[in-house]
């Protein structure tokens, strides 16, 4: 059994435009990258009539690495070639930080934390 990293790499990034050329960059960047990268990767959606008056499909990254931010950075550099980010976010924190906020995010999705019948564990 590997011992748990001290701390990771914590990264959310936002494009507002240019999904187009920014997503299949980044997603050809997350198939190359290694497995201590763990991530999602999200598009939203606008309307013909949003996307005519100017509004553009926006793209959301959110990752931890178990790595520094400048190998996260390297990971990235097709996504941060095909545009540079609006929001970016990138930081080292303590492990047990981000898995606290990782959890919270979930909960606030209401995502459940347990798969149904829970793990085995009987309340009777």
């Amino acid at each position: 059994m590997r011992p748990l990293p001290c701390s990771i790499t914590a990264s959310r990034l936002l494009w507002n435009s240019a999904a187009d050329k920014v997503f299949p960059a980044l997603r050809a960047a997350l198939d190359e990258s290694p497995v201590s990268l763990g991530s999602w990767t999200t598009l939203s959606a606008v309307t013909p009539q949003e996307l005519a008056s100017g509004e553009d499909i926006s793209t959301f990254f959110e990752g931890q690495l178990i790595g520094t931010p400048g190998e996260l950075r390297r990971l990235l550099a097709p996504a941060y070639a095909a545009g540079q980010p609006d929001e970016s976010t990138i930081k080292e924190m303590d492990y047990w930080d981000v898995s606290v906020v990782a959890l919270a995010a979930l909960a606030l999705m209401n995502v459940p934390l347990l798969p149904p019948g829970g793990c085995g564990i009987s309340s009777s």
